[in-house]
């Protein structure tokens, strides 16, 4: 290790460091850690108290050729740092969306506001009302609501719901993405987690593609899909996807963990960690493949009522249903 630090009371230590070195918290309890990354690895900074346990602290990030750098305090302990390099086969958490807070995070976030029907004769008015979208108990809850509203065009609607989406603040290309959720029972219920492009270079919808990494009826407490769209412009476009039907348990009762893995020529589909969808083959009339799933994307977690996919309600229908969801975590692999 090589340390040019200049040791003074109350001073930050700086170590420039080689992956494997150490810091004693307890000896320096405010430092900073600055390396000089390789463009395309992938890097961890771990903690331990006994220095044989380890485990991560913040995320992990990618090398661009620059130095990184930042600054660890914590007081009262012997607390050891250090810096990994991951191997190709290790997942990176490179960002996340806990819902611990008490509000939808901005920062990454922001509402759709519409009742144009997604293209799907859905029913609902997407507002921004923090009765349909909420942060609270550590997690996110999207409620659509039957009730009158009306638009600022005069537009009637008879439910409302809430939809939320990264798009210009965090995309995804390739990677891990995992949501832990719990849908609504009720038909016409119609919840979706799921990736549109955040630049459409080949073409508006669907020969930019779309990535499903879950959709569920609200009228099917025991079966879910994960789906791809892709092909021409509407009305030439296509789609291929499963279905994963729950041998016991259902989506409304219980939270559960969907996935996808996507990397250049393919995309897998998890649930609780069994893969049940595997997708090599698609294409795009604005590129060649592994177009147009190799571009960045956003993701969107939303609840719809009625059109195309589930129907629309009736008189079984609840007057209210919630789509929650506990975390969204993104992972990386090193290129």
């Amino acid at each position: 290790m090589q340390n040019s630090a200049i040791l003074l009371p109350l001073i930050p230590l700086l170590l420039p460091f080689t992956l494997a070195a150490q810091v004693d918290l307890q000896a320096n309890p405010a430092v900073i850690l600055s390396l000089r990354t390789e463009t395309g690895k992938l890097y961890q900074v771990e903690e331990s108290t006994d220095m044989s346990t380890w485990s991560s602290t913040g995320y992990a990030f990618e090398g661009d050729g620059s130095t990184w750098t930042e600054t660890f305090a914590k007081e009262g302990e012997s607390h050891f740092l250090r810096i990994r390099e991951l191997d190709s086969n290790e997942w990176g958490l490179v960002w996340a969306d806990e819902f611990n807070g008490d509000q939808v995070n901005y920062s990454d976030w922001s509402h759709l506001q519409n009742g144009e029907g997604g293209g799907n004769n859905e029913l609902q008015y997407y507002t921004i009302a923090p009765a349909n979208t909420t942060v609270s108990d550590g997690s996110l809850k999207i409620k659509a609501i039957r009730e009158s509203y009306t638009d600022i065009r005069g537009n009637g609607y008879d439910w409302t719901s809430g939809r939320i989406r990264t798009y210009r603040q965090v995309s995804f290309k390739y990677g891990r993405i995992e949501v832990r959720a719990k849908f609504p029972a009720g038909q016409g219920f119609w919840p979706a987690i799921w990736l549109l492009p955040r630049d459409s270079v080949y073409g508006t919808w669907a020969a930019s593609g779309e990535i499903d990494i879950v959709e569920n009826r609200g009228q099917e407490p025991n079966q879910i899909s994960g789906t791809i769209h892709y092909g021409g412009q509407w009305p030439n476009n296509t789609f291929s996807g499963r279905d994963y039907v729950f041998s016991s348990g259902n989506v409304n009762d219980e939270f559960h963990t969907y996935a996808i893995e996507w990397e250049a020529g393919e995309i897998r589909w998890y649930v609780n960690g069994e893969r049940y969808s595997t997708q090599t083959e698609w294409s795009s009339e604005g590129g060649a493949f592994p177009a147009p799933f190799d571009q960045e994307f956003f993701l969107i977690i939303n609840l719809a009522v009625g059109g195309w996919f589930p129907g629309n309600p009736d008189g079984s229908t609840p007057p209210e249903g919630t789509l929650e969801v506990d975390w969204v975590r993104y992972y990386k692999k090193a290129p």
